[in-house]
């Protein structure tokens, strides 16, 4: 969460990340949602039932972490009754950690029940032109299943955005290095990096 954050204030301040202060802090809460509320319920239904053999599987915290998963959605489903994204008509920053929990609830093989305005995000989110073009080159270069290049391009755009806010922040680390004089390199050489 912490990267995208960095990532939209840098370089998508007025769109991805709101200029309202308002309404960033909605992204904000969003995304702070996501991470405390969503991903504890949905991380162990991921793992279970992609990550693990069958034999190896825990179907009971399956089960119950699906329940809970479906609560959560409730409340997006809800939330989504009068608005096209999380913070309103414009996707955002809120919208990115969301949408990825949004895109497994569709596609891992679990009950779901039928939450009308979740499906239509989930339709205006598939629409976009970079989901687009990131599903088709990933199933065309490796003949992959529709969903399976759904997950992937999801994964990739999270890695993109990751390892561009890490080449970032090393150039950023070696211009501030190369400005400071040498004695102070010395000088705060037990100092963490930041």
């Amino acid at each position: 969460q912490a990267i995208v954050r960095y990532l939209a204030r840098k370089h998508g301040l007025g769109s991805l990340c709101p200029s309202d202060p308002k309404a960033c802090a909605d992204a904000d809460r969003w995304m702070d949602w996501n991470a405390t509320m969503v991903w504890i319920n949905l991380r162990p239904i991921f793992w279970n039932l992609v990550r693990t053999p069958p034999e190896k599987r825990d179907v009971a915290l399956v089960t119950d972490s699906r329940n809970k998963l479906a609560a959560n959605m409730a409340i997006l489903d809800a939330h989504l009754a009068n608005r096209a994204y999380m913070i309103g008509d414009a996707f955002t920053m809120g919208d990115i950690p969301l949408g990825t929990a949004v895109q497994r609830w569709f596609n891992l093989p679990i009950e779901r029940e039928n939450f009308r305005n979740l499906e239509a995000y989930y339709r205006r989110l598939q629409a976009r032109a970079a989901f687009k073009q990131l599903g088709v080159r990933l199933a065309a270069a490796g003949a992959l299943e529709v969903p399976v290049a759904r997950e992937l391009a999801w994964e990739a755009e999270a890695w993109r955005m990751r390892l561009q806010l890490l080449a970032t922040r090393r150039l950023e680390r070696r211009r501030f290095v190369l400005r400071k004089p040498a004695e102070a390199q010395v000088e705060n050489a037990n100092a963490p990096a930041g």
